[in-house]
């Protein structure tokens, strides 16, 4: 994407890429620095985070929104929009995923997402860990590394079955897919220790 001098532009779809392209570069470091084992997992998260975006937002732009926003948004669309715009909202990510796993999920075009038992419980794992870094409390804490990149991993394939759904790459551009194809790659290489 061309940046003007001075701007960050970016989109959904993008930042997915960036944060995966974040990822590898903080599983590089972490093999001399075992502290960037946070900032992978707050980019991996985010990686999840912004493909269940993307999967889930809908032609309206709305799927991805909180039940109330969403309806709020709706209504306004279908208004003289004489009224201020409302703000938007978006749902949880446990509440995103339950959607791109969802038959029912009327702003998915493509297939459901199918995920294991194993994989639901990584992801849950990784939520966690995320939401405890980003919000760290005054206390120490240690976190067991040989789980990490399974973890890790799961997320990443997950967001690359999202980023690839019909519901997305109709809208990467070429640019954009090899982007993401080479960051995928080299991620996965990282991941199972041959990077």
């Amino acid at each position: 994407m061309h940046e003007p001098d001075g701007y960050l532009s970016t989109d959904e779809r993008d930042d997915v890429i960036a944060s995966l392209e974040h990822l590898r570069r903080c599983l590089i470091t972490s093999q001399t620095k075992s502290e960037e084992w946070k900032w992978a997992i707050l980019a991996a998260h985010a990686a999840l985070c912004g493909a269940l975006v993307c999967v889930t937002a809908g032609t309206a732009q709305v799927g991805c929104l909180s039940d109330k926003s969403r309806a709020r948004m709706i209504a306004w669309l279908h208004s003289d929009f004489s009224a201020p715009r409302p703000p938007e909202r978006l749902a949880e990510p446990a509440e995103l995923l339950r959607r791109a796993c969802s038959r029912t999920h009327s702003d998915r075009r493509g297939p459901p997402l199918r995920i294991s038992v194993n994989v639901l419980r990584d992801l849950a794992r990784l939520h966690e860990f995320r939401n405890q870094l980003m919000h760290f409390r005054p206390l120490g804490w240690s976190i067991e590394l040989a789980g990490l990149p399974r973890m890790i991993g799961r997320a990443v394939d997950v967001a690359a079955r999202l980023m690839r759904s019909i519901d997305v790459a109709h809208q990467l551009p070429d640019e954009q897919l090899r982007r993401l194809d080479a960051v995928l790659e080299q991620v996965h290489s990282l991941l199972s220790g041959d990077g």
